[in-house]
């Protein structure tokens, strides 16, 4: 046993050089990316220092295409004139705004000015927006336009309460798994990680699902090959 003294601290030894085997593979990391072509990763560990043939990782494409997009913006409600405003909203296609990954505002307003002339009608309501929230419960919006230049002194949008079920648990990130085995050509080994909460397969946690650092083969040459 070596004992450090107060300047020195103890010599690094060298693993034992004996071949061992790979394990069974893990579970895969959470993929890198929220929507399109992305990557996840499965590590194995060795049963020694050193198992010098085959890769201690394995990558795997994953997710699909990003569907969801926003519709074009409907026409121009009628003018507010309490508020001097006009609105237009739109629909999120191929999704929700939590499951098609759609982001942005579902409404525009505008300044409008209230015409002195005749008072017309309100033609019929347009379709309801997306709902405002991620999930829980929130809030739609739909316009209806003015047949002439001035109409009523009633709202050219209405509200309604929406829902889009219940909230998930809070995306976090899961600990790391253990280091991988050794990769002896690049000296260097590999643990993942797993994104928890959030809808089924849309889990989305800022960072990388995966990391590495430098490692050292039970033989120098090894790392060097």
């Amino acid at each position: 046993m070596i004992i450090a003294t107060s300047n020195e601290l103890p010599a690094l030894t060298t693993p034992p050089s004996v071949e061992g085997t790979w394990n069974n593979w893990g579970e895969y990391s959470a993929c890198n990316k929220p929507c399109g072509k992305g990557m996840k990763m499965r590590i194995r560990t060795c049963t020694t220092f050193r198992c010098s043939t085959g890769k201690p990782f394995n990558r795997a494409r994953c997710n699909g295409r990003c569907t969801a997009v926003w519709s074009q913006y409907g026409p121009w409600s009628g003018c507010f004139c309490k508020q001097g405003k006009q609105f237009r909203v739109r629909r999120c296609i191929g999704g929700t705004i939590s499951k098609g990954k759609c982001s942005g505002q579902i409404f525009k307003a505008k300044i409008c000015p209230c015409s002195s002339g005749s008072i017309g009608t309100w033609g019929p309501w347009g379709r309801y927006s997306s709902c405002n929230q991620i999930c829980g419960d929130g809030q739609k919006i739909r316009v209806r336009q003015c047949l002439s230049d001035k109409c009523p002194n009633r709202r050219p949008f209405q509200l309604r309460k929406c829902t889009n079920g219940a909230c998930p648990p809070a995306i976090k990130w899961s600990l790391h798994s253990l280091w991988s085995g050794c990769h002896c050509s690049k000296g260097r080994r590999y643990r993942v990680r797993q994104c928890n909460g959030g809808f089924k397969n849309e889990g989305w946690c800022l960072g990388e699902p995966w990391e590495s650092e430098e490692c050292v083969c039970s033989l120098a040459q090894d790392a060097k090959n």
